[in-house]
C-alpha cells in the first residue's frame, strides 16, 4: 500500500512532507529544522563526521524529486509555439488500415459456399497438383483478405505467396463470383477446343474447281 506523505526519520520531529505521487510507507527524508549532526546520525547511522559531512552537505535533493516535471513547459521556453515539434507534426503516426470500399460478400461467411466455390473453380485439384496449390491459395484470400481484413502483404507472407500475387487472386475470386472468366477476357459460349475441319467442300468452291480443271 503506498501514501502520499513522508515523514521525517528524525526522532520526535512532526514534519511531514506530501508528494504528488505515492511512495512505500517505510520512506523516510530528514527535514532541514535539525542540526547537521543530528541529520547525518538519522539518516547515515553513524557518528557525525566535521570533515565529512561539511563536504556531503552541499548535496541535496533534486527540485524534482518530489513533483512532477513539467518538460513540456521547459521545451516551450527554446522553441517555438508554431514549430511543427510543438504543433504534432512530429509526433509518431499510427499504422493506416482504411476501410475498403467493397464489403465482404455473404456467401464468403458460409464455409459450405465457399468449398462449392472453391471445388466449381479446381474440379481436378485432388488429382492435379497445380489445381491443389492453387485452390489452396484461393482458400488463403479467402480467409485472411476477405474473412480477417488483413493488406496484402500481411496474406502474402503469412500464406507464402509472392509478392503480389494477392491482388492478382482477389482480382479472380470477385471474377469467378460474378459468372466471368478469371482472365478478365470475354466468355465464349461456342464449342470448347478447335473447329472441326470441313469435310465437304462449299458449292462455290466446288464449282470453281471444276471450272479450273
Amino acid at each position: 500500500m503506498c501514501v502520499n506523505v513522508v515523514r521525517c526519520q528524525v526522532e520526535g520531529c512532526l514534519d511531514i512532507y506530501s508528494t504528488s505521487e505515492p511512495v512505500f510507507p517505510s520512506v523516510r527524508f530528514t527535514c532541514r529544522h535539525h542540526p547537521r549532526k543530528v541529520q547525518v546520525e538519522a539518516s547515515a547511522g553513524r557518528t557525525y563526521d566535521p570533515v565529512r559531512d561539511n563536504t556531503d552537505a552541499a548535496v541535496h535533493f533534486d527540485k524534482h524529486q518530489f513533483q512532477r516535471y513539467d518538460s513540456f513547459k521547459k521545451l516551450r521556453e527554446v522553441v517555438e509555439g508554431d514549430e511543427p515539434f510543438m504543433t504534432g507534426g512530429h509526433q509518431s503516426a499510427k499504422a493506416r488500415n482504411p476501410e475498403r470500399m467493397i464489403p465482404t460478400p455473404e456467401w464468403m461467411f458460409d464455409r459450405v459456399a465457399v468449398a462449392a466455390f472453391i471445388e466449381k473453380l479446381f474440379p481436378h485439384r485432388w488429382s492435379n497438383n497445380t489445381q491443389r496449390l492453387r485452390a489452396g491459395a484461393y482458400e488463403k484470400v479467402i480467409e485472411l483478405f476477405f474473412l480477417a481484413k488483413k493488406p496484402d502483404s500481411a496474406v502474402e507472407e503469412e500464406a507464402n505467396l509472392n509478392l503480389g500475387s494477392c491482388s492478382v487472386i482477389v482480382q479472380e475470386i470477385r471474377r469467378a463470383a460474378e459468372g466471368r472468366r478469371r482472365d478478365g477476357r470475354p466468355r465464349s459460349f461456342g464449342r470448347q477446343g478447335r473447329p472441326r475441319k470441313q469435310l465437304e467442300a462449299q458449292p462455290e468452291t466446288q464449282a470453281l474447281t471444276e471450272q479450273t480443271i
